[in-house]
This record gives C-alpha cells, structure tokens and sequence, in this order.
C-alpha cells in the first residue's frame, strides 16, 4: 500500500513524506518512521501518534502523547479511520499533515456513488398534497420512565405516515421544529429550534451538534434543514454516507414532511422531525396531549398577577442581594487571607529547594571512594563467536553490573541483552568479563528483558524501561568455578527523594565507546571501566514531562558518556544504584564568534558526544528481579 503526508502547517510545511506501508509511527524520537526534528517541532511528543491498515482502513491512533492528535480539528481518544484529504494535526498548534491515498474514500464525499450503477438520478420524493386547513400536530413519542440520572436508552418507535406540511399564518416566520433522536449517541434526547436554517453535524458550529466519537457515521458538517416555502427541506453538505428521509437516499435537496424520519448515513443517528405553527406547538403539554379546550384563567388576570408577582420579587430580590453582597465581602478577605497563607508557604517551599539544589551543586562528593568500592562489580559484555576451537571476541555490546552474587546476575540495558537477537548476529552468544581481570570472564546462558520493553528501529528504547537481567554460568569460560567478588546495590526508594534531585551529584563507571576497539584485547588496560562524574540535571516521567521526587521514569545528567556506556550503573554520593544509563541524544546549541572583521556572528554547533544523558529509574530493574526471582533476590 503506498501513500502520502504532505505537511501544510510547521517547520516541514510543503514536504511531501511517501510510506510502503501503513505501519508509520510519527514523532522526534530517531527510532520514527517520520522523525520530526526536535528543534524544530517541541511540541511533538517522542511518539506521538502511529498509522496502521485494519480491514482496507487507514487508522490513526494517539501514542499518549503531551499536546495530543487532531482529525480533521477533532481531538482523538482511541484509533479513527482516515480518508483522502483528512487534517493530521500533531497538537492543536503543531504540526499539520494532509493524507493522499487513492484506495481511501475522500473527506466530506460519500463513500458509495451519488447516481446508482444505471447512472440515472434518483427520482425525487413525491410531492406532498397541499393543506387545507392545519391538521393537528403528531405528539412526539413518550419516553420511557426511569430514575433521572440514567442514561438514555434507544426505543423503537413505529414511523409516522407523512403529513402535508403545515402552512404558516400569513406574515409569521418558520414553524417550530421538534427533533426527536431514536438512535445514536443523543438516543432519547428531544431538540427544538424555531429558526430559517439549522445545522447538524460533528462539528462544533452545528446547531445541532453530534457525538464526536460515538456518532461517526455523521459527517463533521452533514446536513442543513431549512425553512423554505412555508416547509422545512433537508440539504445534504456533500456528506460522507449520505442523507436519509423515510429510508430513501435524498440528493442536493428534498422535503422534509412532519413526522419523516431523518437519518445521517445507512446506519448512523435517526431523528423524528415534527413541526407545526409555533402556538399549536407552545400549546402542547409535556405528555403530548392537545387539550380539548381552553383551560385557566383569562389574559387580564394573568398580566395582573404578573405584575403583581414582579413586585413582590424586586423586594425580596434587593433584601437578598445585600445579605448575599455582605456574605461575598466577608468571603472575599477571609479568602484572601487564606490565599496569601498558601501563597508564602508555595513561596517558602521553592526558596528551600532553591537553597538544596544549589547547596548540592556546591557540595564536593568523594567519587574516588565510590570508584574504588563499586569498579570490581563492573563488567564489559562482548558478542563472542567459536571458531578453530578458540574463543573469538567478535564485538563489544555495552556495560553490566553484578548485582547478586549466588544467582550469578547482572543488570544491563534490554538493548544490550538482546543484541544477540538481531539480525546477523546468528551463531553468536554473549560473554561478560570483568573490569581489569580478563579471568572473570562468564558466559551469558540467559537473557530476562523487562516485559515493557519495546525496541526501536535501531535497537534503542522509547519511552519504556530499557533494564535486562543478564545470568550467567557458574564456573568461569577458562574453566575455573570463580564467584563474583562484588555486587552493587539498590538505592531504597524511601530516601532517595532527597538525594536524587535535579543538582544532585552522581557518578556513573561503565565502559566509554572510545576505547571500543581496544576491548577485544582484554589483556590491555582498556578493558578498566573508567569513572564520570556531573550532577542531576531533571527527573522525567516516560512521554508525560517533568517528574518530582523518586516517582521518575528517567533520570538526566550530566556525565560524559558514549556508545560502550550503555548499562552502566549511576551512582549517587553513598556508591548505591539510582538509574542504569541507556542513552545520549545530540544537539545544536547557539555560539558567539567573532568574525575577520570585528563583528560578531550568531550560529549553531553540533554537540559532538551526548548533550543529553538518559539513564532509566533503578526501581524498574528492581521489580524485574524480584518477578523472576523473589522479593529478596536483589544483593544476595
């Protein structure tokens, strides 16, 4: 299936992007189908939305993402057809894509010919016979009885025979028109309008507006009803599935007689539409009913207890006004009091953590001790093949770290565990070896990803904890049964609200992608995993924004990093694991140079390495382990 966006609205306005295939997903996240730069689109989430085929449909569906997805101006909740022509907005001011698909029906066309196979033109709806007098209007039907707050249900009512139209009284406008909707979303409801042309559709400028969601067989703008000729007509607005009248298809136009059905496409929302004179219908009661005769008391009398009545409430009004005028005064400064209280203690909350991250920035951390304690519990993990009998290093993957030493496990990135998985890598297996002594060197016989993880094109993790648990064999690949000396621990959850905070300093050991080739030479001293030290730099939740305190998905800092760190443990000031490393994400900043003739010049470089460093909360690696292999599994 091939087919188009062409961006009308943001920063690739005019381009034109052409898919193979409806499986698109769409955001400024590398791993996209579309990528969207991420300078140039902010608004966009890191997957904001994804294109899928589903039974000869294009769907569009949200992927949770910040500002949400726009169909054609109508915020989405779940996946919805698209069709030739349809609006694909990434945020109501973001980005703005038009769908060209030649096997999708167009936008605000019906889906089936206006003309039968014969191409002939629908004979119109016969005429209706002239009125003599004005017969009485049909009472729309009862509703069925039920507690108030219950929501309405469809009930089944017998089509009324086509009245003539009534004639209004000379020089009085159109006749007042009762909706009745038996099915769809507004089942149960009953609309009145007493007004030249009324609107029905989806859209937010009908008159008579539809479901978004549930009524879909609407078109946003379907139908118009209008007075003309002491009649109302129907006008169909070049919907999608077409107008119905009494179960015919109409045209441009047709007669809309009392007591019709009218329906929006085969199988969408049906109303009953009756109408007469304004008086006769103001006359009606709430049952239906037309009285047989006059009733109550005469128009003199009522106009004098209405004035009567008018009296007596313009004094009880202005008595009430000034108690409710005094009440609001006592309100608004007790209020205001209270106000200015929740306003200093808001003010003296963010002056105390002003005061801690800036303390924290200022703080000087012993990483040396850190470093010292934690080195020997950090491992390098290669991609190995046999070949001739030997042990070939064919490749290094990344970084892990023991994290319990009788069960032989380590925790690394689900990237890294599952590099073995991918294509070209058949015949090859993993093995671990430890920092500075290429004798604790294991091999890997089993891989646990965390459940939630999901790769992105090119292996890496979006928005989704990218933790693994790595277990190896006991005895050691030379042959000797070797225990891991070392293993890392967890930082408790419980404290590490106050020392994981954007300012924080943390430490993170792991192997640097510069010394990538000297790996696979593990006598040389490359094969040390080397210590970075920076500081926390803010605390995010997957696809949501900002996070406070130890609820965080993702930890940024500030620590040098590249290729060969990914699975490195990030420590904080005590050597405890509060994130494993994952990720680094260049980006253009804005420099200052001075020119050959003086002058400055105002442009932008690439951050060569990672501007932005991604380390997953520890707290998901926590629950891995404790799933696979007990609560007390961590440490031991």
């Amino acid at each position: 299936m091939k087919w188009k966006l062409t961006c009308r609205r943001g920063a690739y306005a005019g381009q034109t992007f052409a898919f193979e295939t409806a499986q698109v997903t769409v955001g400024r996240a590398s791993t996209n189908t579309l990528a969207l730069d991420p300078e140039k689109e902010p608004r966009v989430s890191g997957v904001h939305c994804s294109f899928f085929e589903e039974d000869r449909k294009l769907l569009v569906k949200d992927s949770g993402s910040t500002n949400g997805t726009l169909v054609d101006g109508v915020k989405i909740q779940s996946a919805v057809p698209v069709y030739q022509g349809s609006l694909i907005s990434l945020g109501e001011k973001g980005p703005e894509f038009a769908v060209e698909c030649d096997f999708l029906p167009p936008l605000n066309k019906t889906m089936e010919n206006t003309q039968p196979s014969g191409g002939k033109v629908p004979p119109p709806l016969p005429p209706q016979p002239p009125a003599v007098a004005p017969p009485k209007p049909h009472a729309p039907p009862p509703l069925p009885p039920g507690p108030a707050d219950a929501a309405p249900k469809p009930f089944v009512v017998a089509p009324l025979a086509p009245q003539p139209p009534v004639a209004p009284a000379p020089g009085k406008g159109p006749a007042l028109l009762k909706l009745v909707c038996r099915s769809g979303a507004l089942a149960g409801k009953t609309y009145e309008f007493t007004r030249d042309s009324v609107s029905v559709g989806r859209g937010e400028s009908n008159n008579l507006r539809l479901d978004a969601f549930q009524d879909q067989a609407a078109s946003t703008h379907h139908c118009e009803i209008a007075w003309k000729n002491g009649a109302y007509v129907v006008r169909d607005k070049e919907s999608r599935n077409g107008t119905y009248i009494n179960g015919q298809k109409i045209g441009a136009e047709a007669p809309l007689p009392t007591g019709a059905v009218l329906r929006l496409g085969e199988k969408g929302p049906e109303f009953m539409a009756t109408y007469g004179t304004a008086s006769a219908a103001d006359a009606r009661p709430a049952g239906g009913a037309v009285p047989a005769a006059k009733q109550g008391i005469g128009l003199m009398t009522l106009e004098g207890k209405l004035n009567e009545a008018k009296k007596q409430v313009s004094r009880d009004y202005r008595w009430k006004l000034g108690v409710v005028v005094l009440g609001m005064l006592f309100l608004l400064f007790a209020g205001g009091g209270i106000a200015l209280w929740q306003w200093e203690k808001v003010q003296e909350k963010q002056r105390q953590q002003e005061a801690e991250v800036e303390r924290l920035k200022n703080e000087q951390v012993d990483f040396g001790r850190v470093s010292a304690k934690a080195s020997g519990a950090i491992y390098g993990v290669y991609i190995c093949e046999p070949m001739g009998g030997n042990l070939v290093r064919w490749a290094f993957a990344g970084t892990a770290f023991a994290i319990n030493a009788n069960l032989h496990l380590l925790g690394t990135n689900s990237h890294v565990g599952n590099i073995v998985n991918m294509p070209g890598f058949a015949n090859k297996y993993l093995v671990v070896v430890r920092s500075g002594d290429p004798k604790h060197m294991y091999r890997v016989r089993r891989s646990i990803l965390h459940p939630e993880y999901q790769a992105g094109e090119n292996g890496g993790a979006v928005d989704c904890p990218d933790v693994a648990l790595l277990q190896t064999e006991v005895a050691t690949i030379a042959g000797e049964n070797l225990p891991f000396p070392e293993v890392l621990e967890a930082e408790d959850p419980s404290t590490r609200n106050k020392l994981v905070m954007p300012g924080a300093p943390v430490c993170l050991i792991g192997y640097p992608g510069e010394y990538a080739q000297s790996y696979l030479d593990l006598e040389k001293a490359a094969n040390v995993a080397k210590l970075v030290s920076g500081s926390v730099s803010a605390l995010v939740k997957f696809n949501q924004g900002m996070a406070n305190g130890a609820n965080y998905d993702e930890l940024q800092h500030t620590c040098q990093t590249s290729g060969g760190n990914s699975g490195s443990p990030v420590l904080d000031r005590n050597g405890k694991v509060v994130a494993l490393h994952f990720s680094g994400i260049s980006q253009r900043v804005a420099t200052i140079t001075e020119g050959e003739d003086g002058k400055k010049v105002i442009g932008e470089v690439q951050v060569s390495g990672s501007a932005i460093r991604t380390s997953v909360n520890v707290k998901y690696l926590v629950d891995l382990v404790q799933k696979e292999f007990g609560s007390a599994a961590w440490g031991n």
